[in-house]
């Protein structure tokens, strides 16, 4: 979601705000090489040296980008970009559909032990000596804790 310009930045030329821009870009890396001088040595150190690696990865990135890629001492040789990164892409969605596959799986076999099991009851009622309506009698549950017998 993008904020609407204020009124106040909206009126300015695009040359005033760039200045300004500039300017509280100064500000900022003023501030921030004041707190740098005052860093202990070793902080410093770990700080180039992460700047360094952040500095070649950048470099790597936009060398894979433009479809080069350092070979040897300097030399670049060119070659059509990569299409790692999309079989990577589409690679990651399989987790993802081997659990939705998984889980649709489980329901399925659960439903068709269900049915089973309704089979089953359907089967044992049908066979039975007794006939269905005599389950629904109030009197069967009676005749049952009797033990049968009348």
């Amino acid at each position: 979601m993008t904020t609407p310009p204020s009124p106040l930045s909206a009126a300015r030329p695009p040359l005033v705000r760039e200045a300004l821009e500039v300017r509280f870009g100064e500000r900022v890396a003023a501030h921030l090489d004041e707190a740098a001088a005052a860093l202990p040595p070793d902080i410093v150190a770990r700080l180039g040296r992460a700047r360094q690696a952040a500095v070649l990865r950048l470099r790597h990135e936009r060398q894979a980008a433009a479809g080069t890629v350092t070979v040897g001492a300097g030399t670049a040789a060119r070659h059509a970009p990569s299409s790692h990164p999309r079989w990577q892409r589409a690679l990651a969605w399989v987790p993802l559909l081997a659990m939705v596959l998984g889980v649709w799986a489980i329901g399925e076999y659960q439903a068709q032990r269900r049915v089973q099991a309704a089979a089953e009851i359907d089967a044992r009622l049908l066979t039975d000596v007794l006939p269905p309506a005599a389950y629904a009698d109030p009197g069967f549950t009676q005749f049952l804790r009797e033990g049968g017998q009348r």
